[in-house]
């Protein structure tokens, strides 16, 4: 009689040495591949001297809320990558390292994403594996070392879309590792509402890197695993991924992406009545610039995060032979 499961790999224990050595290796690997050098070049191109002078004019001027270019307001991006550049240059100073340490900090946040992933589905082995690889791939250092929007959004993006495969028991639950216990019909009832509130968190923190582009990508990613698996109804869940009971509050943690990324726009709304061309001293630049920024994003970002999320989901779709309601097993008699 054969069984199958959904416990983790067993990985052969690492000798003290070894496990040094792995440390020694990640580490090393993590610092030069997303923090060293940050500042060896200029600011380069268009986008990141403007994105630095705006986080600059932001933590000059205490306007935490309207992003100013030349005293102007900016709106072509969310504040996201703002904040995070204005708070770098507040605490370590005005830089190339600190306006581009934000994005090297959003490329480690995904990799330890990916390698929780990793653990929970292929064991320690192959975590270590990502830890060691995925920072050496030229994608992750050239945008980990660029002062701009794109790895703050497809780093929250990539931790938003882990934990949704954990909302979707994709992820092995520790009960089930550790008892190897079958899933019973309130499995999500399980779920932790922490679990639930970070997918919305950083769903909202993607919003407000790159626009609502986040949501519509991570429910693309959500409903093409949903056509391949018809699993509707978990699927729909992920709107509402309360833990509670039906006849409990209908407010759910999960749903934070929206109050975590409208009160900006309301508020950055509410106090500016200048639209972002007449707002520059150009017009005819800021409509240059506009189609720029229109057809890069449309081109390249989009498709490489909706890859990126359906990835991480049919990753975890195929290690786990288990539905929400009720675990599977395959049984031979021989």
């Amino acid at each position: 009689m054969t069984q199958t499961s959904n416990e983790i790999p067993a990985s052969q224990p690492l000798s003290p040495a070894a496990r040094i050595l792995w440390i020694v290796l990640i580490l090393s690997t993590l610092y030069l591949c997303y923090f060293h050098n940050l500042g060896a070049l200029g600011l380069v191109g268009p986008d990141e001297p403007r994105y630095a002078w705006i986080a600059r004019d932001m933590q000059e001027t205490g306007d935490w809320i309207t992003p100013r270019l030349y005293g102007m307001p900016w709106f072509e991006k969310p504040p996201l990558y703002y904040w995070g550049a204005a708070l770098s240059f507040k605490f370590f100073g005005v830089s190339e390292t600190t306006a581009r340490l934000p994005s090297a900090i959003s490329a480690l946040l995904a990799t330890l994403a990916l390698a929780w992933l990793s653990l929970r589905l292929y064991g320690a082995e192959a975590a270590r594996w990502l830890l060691l690889l995925l920072p050496t791939t030229v994608g992750m250092i050239g945008f980990s070392h660029a002062a701009a929007t794109d790895m703050p959004f497809a780093a929250m993006l990539t931790i938003a879309m882990v934990f949704a495969a954990q909302l979707l028991s994709l992820v092995p639950s520790s009960a089930q590792q550790s008892e190897g216990a079958t899933a019973s019909k309130g499995s999500f009832r399980s779920l932790t509402s922490l679990t639930s509130f970070l997918f919305g968190f950083f769903l909202g923190l993607a919003t407000l890197a790159k626009g609502p582009a986040a949501i519509i990508l991570s429910g693309g990613a959500v409903l093409l695993w949903a056509v391949f698996t018809k699993r509707w109804r978990d699927a729909f869940r992920c709107l509402h991924p309360s833990p509670s009971p039906p006849s409990a509050s209908p407010h759910s943690p999960g749903t934070s992406s929206v109050p975590a990324a409208i009160p900006t726009s309301s508020a950055s709304s509410s106090s500016n009545t200048t639209s972002t061309a007449s707002s520059l001293p150009n017009s005819s630049t800021s409509s240059r610039f506009g189609i720029t920024f229109r057809f890069s994003y449309w081109r390249f970002s989009p498709g490489l995060s909706f890859f990126w999320s359906e990835s991480i989901l049919f990753a975890a779709s195929r290690c786990v032979n288990t539905s929400p309601v009720q675990a599977t097993y395959s049984v031979s008699v021989g």
